[in-house]
């Protein structure tokens, strides 16, 4: 009875770390396509900046 109760302890701490593991991968996806995206938006305004530096210096 008691190595019944110890597998299925097991068993469900398995479980646990599985759907642990499965929601820090969906997290850190999400937290890659964000910083993929501050990335894309900064690189745009860098070279808008840059544009009106290069415009302001021609004055």
């Amino acid at each position: 009875h008691q190595a019944s109760n110890a597998t299925d302890q097991v068993t469900a701490s398995i479980q646990t770390v599985r759907e642990a593991a499965s929601e820090s991968g969906t997290a850190a996806d999400e937290l890659l396509t964000a910083s993929r995206e501050i990335a894309e938006r900064s690189n745009s305004m860098k070279s808008s900046i840059d544009g009106f530096l290069t415009n302001i210096r021609s004055l």
